[in-house]
């Protein structure tokens, strides 16, 4: 049977290369997105992340997101990772805040959606320290940042995948997949959307 995922995230998703210029990509067989469709036969994902995407709150990013369900339907399941970049916006980075944000737009998407599309609220790998990230309280939102989104998803009734035990390798900024990362990650989701029968 068919299964049609899209995959909504920031520059992890959209298969960002750090070493590129001008927010250049990887190529579609390292990307994660494009190596998760090849694991599974007959699983379409259709991969909608986009460089320094925050976590939808805004009526025209919500608006966004409703037109690329409308384009990918119909849809069985959506993959949900942000908050990486919100985290990085913020002075001093609190997990708390973008875990209400999260709250919020799960909470609007289920309301549009009713219970035939799965919602897989996913935790971003944890930063580390690199080019992107000097400072060690960034480090720890982010890893708080999972606890957190577990505990959204169990009060909001949806399943969670935390990225941060996949072991997932982190470039020389501390944000961005490496092409190993990206590898990895694919094996996680893989694991989890098949636990769901997506």
């Amino acid at each position: 049977m068919s299964r049609r995922i899209l995959c909504w995230g920031d520059s992890n998703t959209y298969g960002y290369a750090p070493q590129s210029p001008l927010g250049g990509r990887y190529p579609p067989q390292v990307r994660w997105t494009d190596q998760l469709a090849a694991l599974r036969p007959g699983r379409e994902v259709w991969n909608w992340g986009e460089n320094g995407r925050e976590i939808p709150r805004r009526p025209w990013e919500l608006q966004r997101l409703e037109e690329a369900l409308q384009k990918a339907a119909p849809v069985d399941g959506v993959v949900i990772m942000l908050g990486s970049n919100d985290l990085l916006q913020m002075s001093p980075p609190r997990a708390e805040v973008a875990e209400a944000r999260m709250g919020a737009l799960i909470a609007w998407l289920q309301a549009r959606r009713g219970q035939g599309t799965r919602i897989l609220l996913t935790a971003p790998p944890p930063m580390r320290r690199g080019a992107w990230v000097g400072e060690d309280a960034l480090v720890e939102a982010s890893r708080t940042l999972a606890q957190r989104y577990r505990a959204l998803a169990g009060a909001l009734g949806i399943p969670f995948a935390d990225a941060g035990a996949w072991e997932v390798e982190l470039a020389f900024d501390g944000v961005h997949f490496t092409p190993r990362g990206h590898q990895a990650f694919a094996r996680g989701m893989d694991r989890e959307l098949r636990a769901l029968d997506l």
